[in-house]
């Protein structure tokens, strides 16, 4: 039971039975007085309340982190996204819309050139080309 002694250091408080009943506990186990209980309780809850406080901000760091990461893959996604789409779309205006079946697979491969003549090689390097694949298409 909580002492009844005057001291300029106690405050007489009621506390609820769950918190008498874990400092009860705490005197029990280390074989303590009613104050030393209480003072080793005061030092269980502050170290717990640091823990507590520390584990919180773990878990916030980690959401962050989590969330952070979704974000950032999102980011390098539209950037990859855009950029292939750019990319495609400057092949498309230096192109000349010259297309070789694979001779594999059947899809077509793209060749394009800026030279001047490129029109009267075209025919003589359809031939030439015709029979070329894909490197993908080389093992099958």
């Amino acid at each position: 039971m909580p002492s009844t002694r005057n001291r300029g250091d106690a405050v007489k408080a009621e506390i609820p039975r769950r918190l008498h009943m874990s400092i009860l506990k705490v005197q029990v186990a280390e074989n303590l007085d009613w104050e030393n209980a209480c003072a080793r309780a005061a030092v269980l809850l502050d170290a717990n309340s640091q823990e507590s406080k520390r584990a919180v901000e773990l878990e916030a760091q980690r959401l962050y982190k989590v969330r952070f990461m979704k974000e950032l893959n999102k980011a390098r996604d539209t950037i990859r996204d855009n950029a292939w789409g750019s990319g495609a779309e400057h092949v498309r205006k230096e192109e000349d819309n010259f297309r070789v079946p694979c001779s594999v697979c059947g899809k077509p491969m793209y060749f394009s050139t800026l030279d001047s003549i490129w029109d009267q090689e075209k025919a003589a390097l359809y031939e030439t080309f015709k029979k070329w694949h894909h490197t993908t298409c080389a093992g099958t």
